[in-house]
């Protein structure tokens, strides 16, 4: 007969024989990727904010990481903003990189750009830049096709000065990989193949008559559906001059924008959607005005601002469970806040500062 102190026993060993490893040593809720210098990408344990590998980079810091429709790669912007290199999750490895620049062209992406669903081209706004004998000559920005497979730009065009001066216009394919949708100022639609205009939407004109007009605040890749995008959004009554700002959704779909006012415009910076996509987060970092702001989008309204110690240059992402509003970028730190409260809970440090905005994906259920 087994006695009562050896049955606790036995029990426990097989708890821990039995049960799966990967969860018993982490049980993270998602991994963090963080693009650091000199020209690392550093695998973090989102609970814990404990680096688990590093991914070494060919040429360089990276300037941007862009995640693949798919979830299985990155495609990074290094070397100066002149190469790509794309990273394989699963592996952790660098399976290819190269340059875009050639003899005395230096061609630079402009930070953000996009992929395909087939994962065999991307998309960006690149500038130009060619060496003469006595002189640069700057050309026009232009949005390019990059193959992959080829290593090289096959297709390019001119863009509309309109939509190609400050900062960097937020790409997407559509699902079926038929449509580039280009949002900057105005939403533009193009075919991906002949990299035409087929549809524009005029977003800097008034939604209907009597409305200011729309103008969009910065935006950065969410939680968002394939479908459909939620960014911040600035304007101005034409009749008292007062400035506004507030959450709009576009869907894709349909190129229908729903939008609600919050309150007057303050200059928030990053923006992101929770996972269930019922709210969502605004940070202010001005000098001397660092706030974090929390935004119901069922009830359409602004729910909390809270006061927090920090720095300019801030950017926001939300943990993979919605429990958590994470904070870095401008520094080698990340500072983690309850969502529910908006309140400092605490502080992990990187070896190096980061060079990108870091992307959080959730981990697959074992």
């Amino acid at each position: 007969m087994i006695s009562n102190t050896r049955k606790v026993i036995v029990v426990f060993l097989a708890l821990i024989f039995t049960s799966d490893p990967l969860v018993a040593q982490d049980s993270p809720i998602g991994t963090i990727y963080s693009a650091v210098w000199p020209g690392e990408i550093l695998v973090m344990d989102e609970e814990t904010g404990e680096i688990r590998d590093k991914i070494p980079l060919r040429l360089g810091a990276a300037f941007n990481l862009e995640l693949s429709p798919d979830r299985k790669r990155f495609y990074a912007n290094t070397g100066l903003m002149e190469g790509i290199e794309v990273i394989d999750i699963e592996s952790r490895k660098v399976v290819d990189a190269f340059k875009l620049s050639e003899g005395n062209r230096k061609i630079r992406v402009v930070r953000r750009f996009t992929a395909h669903p087939d994962n065999k081209r991307v998309f960006a706004v690149v500038r130009v830049a060619v060496k003469g004998i006595d002189r640069y000559t700057i050309e026009e920005p232009q949005l390019v096709t990059i193959d992959l497979e080829q290593r090289k730009i096959t297709k390019s065009v001119e863009i509309p000065r309109e939509y190609s001066r400050g900062q960097s216009p937020l790409m997407r394919v559509s699902p079926d990989g038929k449509f580039l949708y280009y949002l900057y100022r105005d939403f533009l639609v193009f075919d991906v193949d002949s990299l035409e205009i087929v549809e524009k939407v005029e977003l800097s004109r008034p939604v209907y008559p009597g409305s200011g007009t729309v103008r969009l605040g910065r935006f950065f890749e969410s939680y968002d559906e394939p479908y459909a995008l939620t960014f911040l959004f600035n304007s101005t009554d034409p009749t008292t001059g007062r400035g506004m700002m507030g959450v709009a959704r576009f869907d894709f779909s349909d190129r229908s924008l729903d939008y609600f006012e919050t309150n007057p415009s303050v200059g928030l910076g990053d923006f992101a959607v929770s996972p269930d996509g019922k709210r969502a987060y605004g940070v202010r970092n001005a000098v001397d005005q660092h706030e974090i702001y929390e935004f119901d989008l069922e009830q359409k309204r602004l729910v909390r601002k809270q006061a927090y110690e920090g720095r300019p240059r801030t950017s926001l992402k939300v943990s993979s469970d919605g429990q958590k509003v994470y904070l870095h970028h401008a520094g080698n730190t990340i500072d983690y806040f309850d969502a529910e409260t908006l309140m400092f809970e605490k502080r992990v440090e990187l070896p190096a500062d980061f060079t990108a905005r870091m992307i959080v994906v959730p981990n697959q259920k074992q």
